[in-house]
């Protein structure tokens, strides 16, 4: 007789097969009813079962016969969007499809007119909060809630970013950027930067703890940035007068950690505070979990005793410039000046903000504001040191913009327009586009269909479905953006000249808006976004470029981080080249020997360059942002004049790679 725990694990999976059939029949047949491409796949991309086990499976069903998986198998990984870029859309012959399974209807599309109505939709296509609420932490916050509740997040968090701050941004970056090159280069003037990625993402915490909260944080190894105090209106002096310095290792009384070492620590355990959450980590007992919550607890504090004192300071009539994020906050929590109040004015009709929010928003910018900008500042700084001609180019500009200008004069209202407008904004730019932060942008339908105009037609997409915004596909589309012929596959390649416009060239072209203004978070995002911007680059057409997403949910900090990544690019490049560490490959004395640009020299540089190229390729996954995590891409910083290697990558983005083409 079988036993009742065996009849039980047959039940089960049966029950589940069985209602896993129905599902999918049921999303098959509305799927054949929208008008749209469909594609069926095994298993949705938001089954939580399969996001944990899809790099063990993957190559299991890659072991299959082809004919078998071809029409499925490369919408199943989770990066599928960046390793294919268009070309799947392509294969496909339609740019929005969904993909159906026995989960939720999942939509894909890189149609930039759908992205355009699915944005300045956001009632009808609102964010999957199921899938945001990861990142609540700390609590709720501006980029975690939807309607009412996230235009009061908006309203408290979005006066914060002004060209106040801006200016404050642009010191406290042009700053810390000389104090992460002095660490680079030594007394030597040159040096190799084994792990960068670490490093620009120890510039940006501290930038975004300077201009946002005050809190100045040396750099590692005790060097101290000494602005220029005999020149008053500077704004690298004024910004070092208003921020508070903390030393490494000196930490309050009350608290265990330092400001920074708590941050840092909150933020390498990212991942485990969006998957086990905070109450779980402080009760395990694995060490790790607890240094994790200490962490936590510690970072918690500080912001609660800054807040306080934010709100001390506003009373007194002391309230400082800048960005000032918790000075923001604490204005939007309530009158009475003091946290408590935050938990009372939360509750009265959805007016202010809770003490959990205003952590929570905190918590959100330091993210947001240091991950997705450090990553820009490496993937850019490796990028140049792949394509030398265009590093010697952005040098150009940046000798145009700066002439004999000391780098103590540098002025946010007069350089920032020339940097943004230029080569340094064309090197960014570019970068954005070959590597969003985000890959995929999420929205969904509510419990009713939605219709839109796809390719001219009419379609229906389904009730409960998600959605995703391919930023990648429609980044590399063939229709929207300029391409060398000659250059084989271009959109996939690093060109920032494909931003400069030539002179006299129309931008009739690219003057394709969204639907009418309907709201004051329209008109907001239309006064800054790239493509409405006043600028000499090529605008994309609206829904094209979509780095930091698009319409009224756009990123706040947008300008704050296009102002911090073109400040520090052109503080390293003014006086610098970036070129690839061969140290795997040849010894400098081996370099040496070589001819200068000659066939030898040349081979050892495309060991290095194929290396960062599949990195660039294959090397990266996303959890909170891309990053690079299969690897890194180690590069030497030399003097200006003083290069190695130079000129090669011309050639072979005109004849493509041996090994494949560069991106």
């Amino acid at each position: 007789m079988v036993s009742p725990m065996v009849s039980l694990a047959i039940l089960i999976p049966a029950l589940y097969a069985i209602n896993a059939f129905y599902a999918f029949r049921k999303n098959l047949s509305i799927a054949k009813q929208s008008g749209l491409r469909y594609v069926v796949v095994p298993v949705s991309a938001y089954n939580r079962a399969w996001l944990i086990s899809q790099r063990l499976v993957i190559p299991l069903l890659e072991r299959l016969p082809q004919s078998w998986t071809e029409s499925w198998l490369t919408f199943l990984g989770s990066e599928w969007i960046y390793t294919a870029g268009y070309e799947s859309y392509q294969k496909l012959g339609t740019d929005t499809f969904l993909a159906v399974s026995s989960g939720r209807p999942l939509l894909w599309t890189c149609d930039p007119d759908v992205i355009s109505q699915i944005t300045t939709r956001r009632t009808d296509f609102p964010k999957p909060l199921e899938v945001y609420h990861i990142l609540n932490v700390f609590g709720q916050n501006v980029v975690s809630t939807e309607g009412s509740r996230w235009r009061q997040h908006r309203k408290v968090v979005a006066p914060s970013f002004t060209e106040r701050s801006n200016e404050s941004n642009w010191a406290a970056s042009i700053s810390l950027a000389q104090d992460m090159l002095k660490s680079w280069v030594g007394e030597r003037g040159e040096g190799t930067v084994q792990d960068p990625a670490s490093d620009t993402l120890s510039l940006t915490l501290r930038v975004i703890s300077w201009a946002g909260y005050g809190v100045r944080l040396r750099w590692s190894g005790g060097i101290e940035s000494i602005p220029d105090r005999s020149k008053k209106s500077s704004q690298l002096e004024e910004a070092s007068g208003r921020a508070k310095e903390s030393k490494d290792n000196e930490r309050p009384p009350g608290h265990a950690l330092t400001y920074q070492d708590a941050l840092q620590t909150v933020l390498h355990n990212i991942v485990s505070f969006m998957l086990i959450g905070p109450a779980l980590l402080k009760r395990s007992p694995l060490k790790m979990h607890r240094v994790a919550w200490q962490a936590y607890d510690e970072w918690r504090r500080y912001m609660l005793e800054m807040f306080e004192q934010k709100q001390k300071e506003a009373r007194e009539g002391r309230a400082q410039e800048g960005l000032d994020l918790i000075a923001a906050l604490a204005k939007g929590a309530g009158e009475k000046g003091n946290i408590d109040s935050a938990r009372s004015v939360a509750k009265s009709a959805g007016q202010g903000l809770s003490e959990e929010e205003i952590l929570g928003n905190i918590f959100i910018i330091s993210l947001a504001g240091h991950e997705t900008t450090a990553n820009t500042v490496y993937f850019s700084l490796v990028y140049l040191a792949m394509n030398p001609c265009s590093q010697a180019r952005l040098q150009e500009d940046l000798d145009r913009i700066f002439g004999d200008k000391p780098i103590t004069e540098w002025d946010y209202e007069e350089d920032f327009p020339k940097l943004f407008n230029g080569m340094p904004g064309a090197v960014m730019n570019e970068t954005l586009r070959l590597v969003p932060p985000i890959i995929a942008i999420a929205k969904k339908t509510r419990a009713q269909p939605e219709t839109l105009t796809v390719e001219g037609r009419t379609v229906t997409i389904p009730a409960h479905t998600f959605i995703n915004l391919d930023s990648v596909g429609v980044q590399r589309h063939p229709k929207y953006w300029p391409a060398d012929p000659s250059i084989i596959d271009d959109l996939n390649q690093f060109r920032p000249e494909r931003w400069l416009l030539k002179d006299g060239a129309s931008q009739q072209q690219n003057q394709q808006r969204g639907s009418n203004l309907p709201d004051e978070e329209e008109l907001d995002y239309l006064r800054t976004a790239p493509e409405h911007a006043n600028t000499n680059l090529f605008r994309p057409v609206r829904g094209t470029y979509i780095p930091f997403s698009d319409g009224p949910r756009a990123c706040l900090g947008r300008k704050f981080a296009q102002v911090e990544i073109t400040a520090v690019l052109a503080t390293i490049m003014r006086q610098h080249s970036v070129e690839l560490a061969v140290d795997d490959y040849a010894t400098d004395d081996e370099i040496e020997q070589m001819a200068v640009g000659g066939e030898e020299r040349r081979r050892v540089w495309l060991k290095a360059r194929d290396r960062a190229d599949w990195l660039l390729k294959y090397g990266m996954s996303s959890i909170t942002s891309l990053q690079m995590r299969a690897g890194r891409v180690p590069f030497r910083i030399v003097r200006r004049g003083e290069e190695r290697f130079g000129g090669f990558e011309e050639r072979l983005k005109k004849t493509g790679a041996e090994n494949g083409h560069v991106r």
